[in-house]
């Protein structure tokens, strides 16, 4: 009489049964191999194709455009000169908006910061955060949109030496005033105005090249010296 499929199959070992037992000891130790990849990676390939791509296209392009007439030739040329830097000028264009609206973001996470160590430094109750939440986002980003995407554009990049002194005037002014401002002035004016006047100053900072930055920051330093308060 033959056997069933549920017989047949409790006949068959189990995966258990069928595969031999290890102990530790029996597994061979080694380390790793560190000297990495002995051939070409996929982005080595990847890399590869696209510029064989590129290639045929271009070879593509020049034969028919050298079969052109002159006059239609020098057009063709013409039109690709004027797409690539429409390309260009665009991809310019989408940095500038992200450099604006990564630069504003990151000051109004730091003011938001330095709201809330100015309220633990004069021990005082704790505003809620949603408040300085609201405080650090409302006005402030809409003005710093307004303000870094003025600073980086063509024409200003364009004028880069007063460009350069315009950030270190406002980079010494804003030093000068958050350094009397933490020595002289009352609790709650500090509370309230160190933050603003402290992201300006690290923004003028971050825009100037090292030489202008180290001149404005040592000008500051001078300056506290000078009228007493010390670096420390």
């Amino acid at each position: 009489m033959g056997t069933t499929r549920k017989q047949r199959r409790q006949a068959q070992p189990t995966a258990d049964e069928s595969l031999p037992t290890l102990h530790s000891s029996q597994i061979p130790m080694a380390q790793p191999d560190r000297s990495g990849p002995k051939g070409k990676t996929l982005y080595d390939l990847a890399a590869e194709r696209e510029a064989e791509l590129v290639a045929r296209a271009d070879k593509i392009n020049a034969e028919r455009t050298a079969k052109l007439p002159p006059d239609a030739r020098m057009k063709r040329l013409e039109e690709q000169r004027a797409t690539a830097a429409e390309e260009e000028r665009e991809q310019e264009d989408l940095d500038h908006v992200l450099t604006t609206f990564t630069y504003a973001v990151t000051l109004c996470m730091l003011h938001f910061t330095l709201s809330v160590l100015v309220h633990h430094q004069y021990a005082q109750d704790m505003v809620p955060w949603s408040k300085l939440l609201v405080s650090s986002v409302w006005p402030l980003l809409p003005v710093l949109l307004v303000l870094i995407y003025l600073a980086h554009t063509r024409a200003a990049k364009r004028w880069d030496v007063p460009r350069q002194a315009v950030f270190a005037i406002a980079s010494i002014l804003s030093g000068c005033r958050l350094v009397r401002m933490g020595n002289e002035d009352a609790y709650l004016a500090v509370m309230k105005n160190a933050p603003p006047m402290g992201i300006l100053w690290v923004w003028c900072v971050v825009e100037m090249k090292l030489l202008w930055g180290i001149g404005s920051l040592g000008a500051v330093a001078g300056w506290a010296v000078w009228r007493g308060y010390g670096l420390w």
